[in-house]
């Protein structure tokens, strides 16, 4: 039996590949790296990991990994084919891909009759304070670097 790669070894080999999967990892790659700094960053500084604390909602800062959740969500809605109320249903059938050993691109699709029934804004109060600590640790590193 093969002895399993860290995740990281398989997407810098994938990332190698020209097409649709060396774009797909190279965008992994990129935005593991940018949450990893974003992390950083804000623990540099003792108030403003505090404030991940009273803000955000996390009872270590540490426990946090950088990661801020998307401006958009989709809008779950278990009620097809019987909806009538969102339309033709044109939401999101694909829940998640990834690439196999082998190296083929493999999907996974929503469970049957579960649909996204479109997206919503992600207005939640953890969000804005992520985004706001995160914005404040981004501007002391480049007006220090500025300077």
């Amino acid at each position: 039996m093969e002895e399993p790669q860290p995740l990281s070894a398989v997407l810098a080999a994938l990332a190698q590949r020209d097409g649709p999967i060396g774009d797909i990892a190279r965008a992994v790659v990129a935005s593991g790296a940018e949450v990893t700094d974003r992390r950083a960053r804000v623990l540099k500084h003792s108030d403003l990991a505090r404030r991940l604390q009273t803000e955000a909602g996390f009872k270590r800062p540490r426990q946090w990994t950088g990661y801020i959740p998307p401006r958009l969500s989709p809008i779950d809605c278990d009620c097809w084919p019987a909806c009538t109320s969102h339309g033709n249903h044109g939401g999101e059938l694909l829940r998640s891909a990834w690439i196999a050993r082998n190296g083929e691109l493999v999907f996974r699709y929503n469970q049957v009759g579960t649909y996204s029934a479109g997206t919503r804004v992600n207005d939640s109060p953890m969000r804005a304070a992520l985004i706001d600590i995160a914005a404040e640790a981004y501007r002391r590193e480049h007006e220090t670097s500025t300077a």
